[in-house]
């Protein structure tokens, strides 16, 4: 639905835009379409792709911990999974447009790590582990690599696997 509004938005006109909301200045780059957000006229250059979520997060994460450690002292250790984990570009794009962050795919890996329940692909050669966060099961698709994990696909489903 966000691409067919966002579509519907950018066909418009093929002059730039001016947003005041940041998700809609990225949504409208992902759509091919000139923009930008306002206080971007005001403090600097235009990001030149939008963030996908989990950097988002990151951006927000980082802030934060900022705030807190200049404003209030409070010094806050920032969290290291432990072990090698790459998510390919394709998997990024995917888990972006799902709404997927990487700390919901860390979060299948780590149990995936503690338990070794997962399934095997044989068409794809890649196995599959997965967890429940809440009230939703993530899934991820993966192959082990020295040591590591490279991430090839990810998606999420409002259920339960008993």
């Amino acid at each position: 639905m966000a691409h067919e509004l966002a579509q519907s938005c950018v066909s418009g006109s093929d002059a730039p835009y001016i947003t005041y909301c940041m998700a809609c200045r990225d949504r409208f780059l992902r759509e091919g379409h000139e923009s930008m957000h306002i206080l971007e006229l005001v403090y600097g250059p235009p990001a030149k792709t939008p963030p996908d979520i989990s950097e988002k997060r990151r951006n927000r994460l980082s802030l934060k911990n900022r705030l807190l450690l200049e404003m209030w002292g409070e010094n806050v250790m920032e969290k290291n999974c432990g072990f090698p984990l790459e998510i390919t570009a394709e998997a990024r794009a995917q888990m972006d447009d799902r709404m997927i962050l990487e700390t919901d795919v860390l979060a299948v890996m780590n149990a995936y790590r503690e338990s070794g329940d997962a399934i095997f692909d044989e068409e794809a050669n890649l196995l599959i582990a997965r967890r429940r966060v809440g009230n939703v099961t993530f899934w991820v698709k993966f192959e082990e690599k020295d040591g590591g994990y490279v991430v090839r696909g990810a998606y999420s489903h409002r259920m339960t696997v008993k």
